[in-house]
């Protein structure tokens, strides 16, 4: 993420990276638990083409009230092939495993490439703000639906979305991943190159 904020906690990530109108908006958007649906009026993201643009950043909250300023997307809803509810390897609970085309695969194998071998170390050492930078965030209708940490290059284009899901939630998000009329989004915060104009900062990641 750009910027990342628990809803009683300090804000980690770069905001260095985050554009001056974006910033405005984090800074103004108060996220609550389970408001998913009402927290875009606070910032003017009146219609889908406001948060669900992939070329700009964007603010969101996800449903445990925390906060994100997020940048470009890097991988999109259109380059999804698949999505599938299947039980977690390490817990009792559900994961989503998701399928990528060609053109996914190579873009989220670039970004978790640089994501890895820029901010890895460091977060793993214990650096908050690094640890953030090294996160993914999945979005779904402008909410955060997940925000993993990369832990390594993916390639091959097969990922999946870690969380505290039980069956009936691991499958209803994977058919509104597959079928909902808002593509999700893979969204971070760490790629100047995309950054908007008044963001700095010399990262290659997105």
């Amino acid at each position: 993420m750009l910027l990342y904020q628990s809803s009683s906690g300090p804000a980690y990530g770069d905001a260095s990276l985050v554009s001056g109108q974006t910033l405005a908006l984090f800074r103004k958007l108060a996220c609550t638990p389970g408001n998913t649906g009402t927290w875009k009026d606070q910032v003017g993201y009146a219609a889908a083409e406001a948060y669900d643009n992939p070329y700009v950043q964007v603010v969101a909250c996800d449903s445990s009230g925390n906060k994100y300023a997020l940048d470009v997307a890097m991988v999109r809803g259109t380059q999804l092939s698949s999505a599938t509810a299947a039980p977690s390897a390490t817990s009792t609970q559900w994961t989503i495993l998701l399928t990528l085309n060609s053109a996914g695969a190579s873009a989220l194998a670039a970004l978790t490439s640089h994501l890895y071998y820029t901010y890895f170390g460091a977060a793993q050492a214990g650096h908050q703000n690094d640890l953030w930078l090294d996160s993914i965030a999945v979005v779904v209708d402008g909410n955060v639906v997940s925000a993993p940490a990369t832990a390594g290059p993916i390639p091959g284009g097969h990922l999946q979305i870690p969380g505290a899901f039980t069956r009936a939630q691991a499958e209803e998000l994977a058919a509104l991943l597959h079928f909902g009329s808002f593509p999700p989004d893979f969204r971070i915060t760490a790629i100047s190159t995309f950054a908007a104009p008044s963001a700095s900062g010399q990262a290659a990641s997105g």
